[in-house]
């Protein structure tokens, strides 16, 4: 057992230190849509996004596979509207 616990020992402490992950989309050349891994809140369901302006002001929102058309992002903004992309617009964000 205590070899078994020296051997998981690594895996815990890098899931712990594990960054978030993105998907970045660049919408136009002043906005772009980033996905996040991070879970929202219960009552909105999904996981963050939010959309970046360059002049750094954002809106926030929640995203999910869209149930209706397989292979979509859909993301529901804080101010009520949705959105639907093509998950092929998205790629891994460079750090």
């Amino acid at each position: 057992m205590k070899y078994l616990t020296l051997l998981l020992l690594p895996l815990a402490v890098y899931a712990a230190e594990a960054p978030d992950e993105y998907l970045v989309y660049q919408y136009n050349e002043n906005v772009r849509i980033v996905l996040s891994n991070v879970e929202c809140p219960k009552q909105y369901g999904g996981k963050r996004a939010a959309a970046q302006r360059i002049d750094k002001h954002y809106l926030k929102g929640c995203w999910t596979n869209d149930p209706t058309t397989k292979g979509n992002i859909k993301i529901q903004w804080i101010d009520g509207d949705t959105s639907t992309f093509p998950a092929t617009n998205f790629y891994p964000a460079k750090e």
